[in-house]
């Protein structure tokens, strides 16, 4: 299940239970975008902050987290796209006190209106990425066309030999 429709579930699951969420990643204003249309879908959800994902990790991380952790965030989605988003979990976790912290791509563009998303009899079908390529061929033809049968191939190396890609 993809970070959209999993978003719903995750929502009603934070409000019942009063977990807080932190909003971190996209462009400027849709983060809080974001932010605005959840507390429309779910009044009783707490989010205790929305940021961008525009900032230096080198000069400016320490404050980004300190923000985090004084929020009291149990919840922290990073939509940062991958694989940066993972590379920052990867890094920063340690540092941060959320319990869950979760990579969530281009969510916050698609929730917040700013990307549509695919019909859903092409999200049913598995080929929301065909539409995603459509919709922004300079960004994603890399990501699909090399990355894909790449994934692939390395998945079947994988199956063939465990020990492919490994250090020895």
């Amino acid at each position: 299940m993809n970070g959209t429709d999993m978003l719903p579930h995750l929502c009603e699951m934070a409000q019942a239970e009063g977990y807080s969420l932190y909003l971190l990643g996209a462009a400027h204003q849709v983060a809080e975008t974001m932010k605005d249309k959840l507390l429309q879908s779910y009044p009783g959800l707490k989010i205790c902050g929305a940021r961008n994902g525009y900032f230096d990790w080198d000069s400016q991380v320490d404050s980004v987290i300190e923000e985090i952790n004084a929020a009291g965030t149990d919840i922290l989605l990073v939509a940062f796209g991958a694989p940066l988003q993972e590379k920052f979990i990867r890094c920063f976790a340690p540092r941060i006190n959320a319990s869950v912290l979760m990579g969530v791509g281009g969510l916050f563009d698609f929730y917040s209106g700013r990307i549509a998303r695919a019909p859903m009899w092409m999200r049913q079908i598995g080929f929301e990425w065909v539409f995603r390529l459509i919709q922004e061929p300079k960004r994603m033809w890399k990501r699909y066309i090399i990355g894909n049968p790449v994934f692939l191939y390395r998945v079947f190396r994988w199956k063939v030999n465990r020990h492919y890609g490994k250090f020895e």
